[in-house]
């Protein structure tokens, strides 16, 4: 009995893609023969499948995303400053693969089982009645216990009395002869009989199998041409052509709030976020674990550790204005500024706005938490629902009915508000209008109002024109979301 892994992701995957294990077993030929798997994360079981070998093949195959997915979060933490570790939106996981099958127990004859022999004989708690037994003998170890019901088929059926259905009162070892004790009274001796016996619900029995080598799953999705040439150690932090985990390209981000860009940090000691600004480089500490780190890509004070003075990294002394810095380059690097990433062109919205600010930070297919400003003005639109009930109204005063002209016939018992947000942006560029999907299909969605705290959002947006090659003044978005908790009502 064994199990082979054929195939399997790579250790660190998409869990939004698909994530195919194969698998083999020198056992697929048995009777109802099923691969079982759990998929196994910290010592809990997140789920399992019972899987029938593929048809031409006989492997097993199966696509965990599905299980792995609703294990994940979003790990949004709006008031981290630097590089923060997003635990919720990764784990590590293992498969472990067994096999069952029916599986028959032959016996080479048949005997008397008493006190003689049968060690467990006069206990009441194997034979109730204390009657001699009748039972098979085996060349090897049957996998039978007390209780399991069995049913015995003899190759030639010299003793009818074996035949069909029987209780195991025992199973034991005497002089290398293994006996299942059987609940049917000693027959006494006569012809051979050799056979089978199996359960008789058609149990199957489970064999242990093998477990996977650990695959950690992280929270993206790459698009259907990428993922066909993906390969993890093309993102991760190993050199100056390595990718962040962000579809961020030209899109202009907010000024006010922060966006953070997901990465792997990969190697030993710690790693920086450098920034370009204007040609003066700053830089901040994200960590020396190797982990996933969402990191902060605007620059202030209130991250910035040190700058660079043309000849070394001195500690930095505040007073970073980025009031007319519209773009400027991002890097990882390490302490001796090795460079460990592409750089990326961070572009900073720049309008000047009239109207409520709203910042939209959402999630990426990867997992960044991209911050976008719609500040072209606003329209709220407020939806009230009332659940009523008709109330007796007016009582007897001095023998008269009377009432009052306060008096309430229709009575609220449950008030329920919804505002409805259409919010814009101002014109767009081509690229920008394009990534505004991103946006639209995004799982998590937050947003600040004029520099408040973020809040949570539904949009309710369906569809939304990606204009690209159309006039600039027409590359416009309006975004239409409601609020996720509702300002209660004091009813």
């Amino acid at each position: 009995m064994s199990i082979t892994i054929l195939s399997t992701p790579q250790e660190m995957t998409p869990a939004y893609n698909k994530n195919y294990f194969y698998f083999d077993s020198t056992e697929k030929s048995e009777v109802g023969f099923r691969y079982l798997v759990s998929v196994i994360s910290g010592g809990v079981t997140l789920g399992t499948y019972k899987l029938k070998p593929i048809p031409t093949t006989l492997y097993g195959e199966v696509d965990v995303s599905k299980v792995i997915q609703q294990s994940l979060g979003q790990s949004f933490e709006p008031t981290q400053d630097n590089g923060y570790i997003p635990t919720a939106q990764f784990l590590e996981f293992t498969l472990q693969i067994d096999e069952e099958y029916l599986v028959n127990e032959p016996f080479y004859t048949y005997g008397f089982e008493g006190s003689f022999n049968w060690p467990n004989a006069v206990d009441p708690q194997y034979n109730p009645n204390g009657l001699a037994r009748t039972g098979l003998h085996h060349a090897s170890q049957p996998l039978y216990t007390q209780g399991d019901i069995i049913n015995v088929v003899q190759n030639t059926t010299g003793r009818p009395q074996l035949e069909g259905i029987h209780t195991v009162l025992d199973v034991y070892e005497d002089s290398g002869t293994w006996h299942t004790v059987l609940d049917l009274p000693y027959i006494g001796p006569g012809v051979p009989s050799t056979g089978e016996t199996f359960y008789a619900d058609n149990k199957k029995s489970i064999f242990t199998g093998v477990t996977s080598s650990e695959v950690t799953a992280y929270r993206g999705a790459f698009g259907f041409v990428e993922y066909n040439t993906y390969d993890f150690e093309d993102w991760q932090t190993l050199n100056s052509t390595s990718n962040l985990l962000t579809t961020l390209t030209e899109m202009r981000i907010s000024r006010d709030n922060p966006t953070w860009l997901k990465l792997y940090k990969i190697g030993e000691g710690s790693i920086y976020a450098v920034f370009n600004i204007d040609g003066t480089r700053y830089r901040y500490i994200v960590g020396a674990v190797n982990t996933f780190y969402l990191i902060n890509a605007l620059p202030s004070d209130d991250n910035i550790l040190e700058v660079y003075n043309g000849t070394a990294w001195v500690a930095f002394g505040g007073g970073l204005d980025l009031s007319t810095i519209k773009t400027y380059d991002l890097t990882i690097a390490t302490s001796s500024d090795l460079q460990l990433s592409k750089a990326y062109t961070i572009n900073l919205y720049d309008d000047c706005d009239f109207y409520d600010t709203f910042d939209v930070c959402f999630m990426d297919r990867l997992g960044s938490w991209i911050t976008v400003p719609f500040n072209k003005g606003s329209y709220v639109t407020q939806k009230v629902n009332r659940s009523t009930f008709r109330k007796k109204y007016g009582s007897l005063v001095d023998s008269d009915w009377t009432y009052s002209l306060q008096d309430r016939g229709l009575e609220n018992y449950h008030i329920e508000e919804e505002l409805t947000y259409k919010i814009n942006t101002g014109q767009l560029s081509e690229v920008e209008s394009q990534y505004m999907k991103e946006l639209v299909s995004s799982p998590f969605v937050f947003v600040s109002v004029n520099g408040a705290d973020f809040e949570s959002i539904n949009i309710i947006n369906s569809t939304l024109p990606l204009d690209k090659k159309r006039t600039q003044r027409d590359r416009k978005v309006q975004l239409t979301f409601v609020k996720s908790v509702q300002d209660n009502i004091n009813i």
